[in-house]
């Protein structure tokens, strides 16, 4: 039996390096990368408290076409120019779109 290596391309956690800019808090920031399972955006350290949770609107500007999406996101970490974050509770169709 011989093994298989799944392509990154096709993994759900795959950084995409896709201009995107994300909504927090009715400010914008230019997203650095991001994947199904997150992103990372160039947010000032002590832009947002340690904690932070809430809705953020993600937009992905295509030619002739802006898709935009609102999702639950949770701050994981904070570095002195980005942070990160993990979506929460993406459904399956929501996933699928994307």
């Amino acid at each position: 039996m011989s093994i298989r290596f799944e392509d990154k391309s096709l993994r759900k956690s795959h950084r995409i390096s896709l201009p995107a800019v994300v909504e927090i808090l009715d400010e914008r920031y230019v997203v650095q990368d991001w994947s199904l399972e997150g992103f990372s955006a160039g947010i000032k350290q002590g832009a947002l408290p340690e904690d932070w949770c809430g809705t953020v609107t993600f937009f992905l500007p295509l030619q002739h076409l802006e898709v935009s999406f609102r999702a639950e996101a949770r701050l994981r970490r904070q570095g002195v120019e980005s942070a990160g974050f993990s979506f929460e509770g993406f459904t399956d169709q929501a996933k699928a779109i994307l």
